[in-house]
């Protein structure tokens, strides 16, 4: 059988999952896990917040309600177990629209690869948020996107994001690295209103 792990260096496995449609099972036996709000506060069970773990084994290093960044929520089973029921994405990679929904960043993954699916040849790719309803995608590829390229775009986007907002594309030699050397799918441009 094949699993996916869900973990991080700091912690290490945090939980696994065998299929699409479960939870992930964690390991209650070393870690105590938490959902918070934005002030620190216990969510309900089933809300979504940031995911929280205490390592309760580890002697070098105790990691105490360490907060990897990661936003989803948890479930609890008839015998006390802890399964994470869903992973919504990084704190910094949700995309809060216009209308109040909030989409997870990792949306546009499904997007691109939905877009390469209708024969799109993308190398690397960046969505940037330039307004509330203002998209731009930039992608690394050896031709520009076609006509109906462009239009499988905006049905995918109307699908996955919403109609209401506005995407266009440029195709760019290279996308920049952060400065901290990391590639990011998404990063929002848009001005701050006071």
């Amino acid at each position: 059988p094949v699993f996916n792990e869900y973990g991080s260096a700091e912690i290490g496995v945090i939980g696994f999952k065998r299929g699409v449609d479960v939870a992930w099972e964690t390991c209650n036996n070393l870690l105590y896990i938490e959902v918070l709000n934005e002030k620190g506060e216990p969510v309900p069970v089933g809300e979504t917040g940031l995911l929280t773990f205490t390592h309760l084994y580890n002697k070098a290093t105790p990691l105490i309600r360490y907060q990897t960044g990661d936003i989803g929520s948890v479930c609890i089973d008839e015998s006390d177990r802890v399964y994470i029921c869903s992973l919504k994405g990084r704190i910094g990679d949700v995309l809060h629209l216009s209308n109040g929904k909030m989409v997870p960043t990792f949306t546009f993954y499904y997007v691109i690869k939905d877009l390469i699916s209708k024969g799109a040849q993308i190398n690397e790719f960046m969505i940037e948020q330039m307004e509330d309803d203002s998209f731009v995608l930039l992608y690394v590829a050896e031709q520009d996107f076609c006509e109906n390229l462009e239009m499988q775009l905006r049905k995918i986007f109307d699908q996955y994001i919403s109609p209401d907002y506005h995407v266009s594309t440029r195709r760019v030699d290279v996308i920049e690295r952060g400065s901290n050397g990391k590639f990011r799918q998404f990063i929002s441009l848009k001005t701050v209103k006071p």
